[in-house]
């Protein structure tokens, strides 16, 4: 930014030159991302059993979603009768925005296990919405907090983990 501000002025003519043209930035070491076995990711399943995220975490092993598109998901992109969803935003802070292409916009088919986990889901937060029927925000989320709010990626993530340490498997990035 600061490059391209300075840029900016050189090009006004307000500065003889761009000093940070001149700087080394670090550079970025990527970690190499790990990611579940297939054997392991059934073995997660099986251990979230009955858990407030089972569905959450069926649909993002079965899908490959995004977390941000995962919470970010509405009922109304999904037909558990066809057995298919809508990918149409992801979440950003606290707010849903657009697809940054056009592939990111796309229909993901359902296994039988994550329509039936999403099946399960919806009757339980129907119980949950009426729980909190005073503080409930319906925004129509799919993976909604106890109040209809989105799930803070924070408070997922702590217990995805706390999840992979209950199955015994190695200490991964949700994503």
């Amino acid at each position: 930014v600061l490059h391209r501000a300075l840029g900016q002025a050189v090009e006004w003519q307000m500065l003889p030159g761009n000093v940070a043209s001149l700087a080394h930035p670090p550079r970025i070491s990527r970690r190499e991302m790990t990611a579940l076995s297939p054997a392991q990711a059934r073995q997660l399943l099986e251990s979230v059993h009955g858990d407030r995220l089972e569905a959450l975490l069926v649909v993002a092993v079965t899908t490959g979603m995004r977390q941000g598109e995962l919470l970010a998901l509405r009922w109304a992109d999904v037909d558990l009768q066809a057995g298919w969803l809508r990918v149409t935003g992801s979440l950003s802070g606290t707010a849903i925005t657009e697809p940054k292409t056009a592939r990111s916009r796309r229909r993901v088919e359902l296994t039988e296990r994550a329509v039936d986990a999403l099946r399960n889901h919806r009757a339980t937060q129907l119980e949950e919405r009426i729980a909190a029927a005073n503080v409930w925000h319906d925004r129509g989320l799919v993976f909604a907090n106890l109040t209809g709010g989105f799930i803070a990626r924070g408070k997922l993530d702590e217990r995805f983990h706390q999840l992979l340490e209950h199955a015994g498997l190695p200490r991964i990035r949700f994503h």
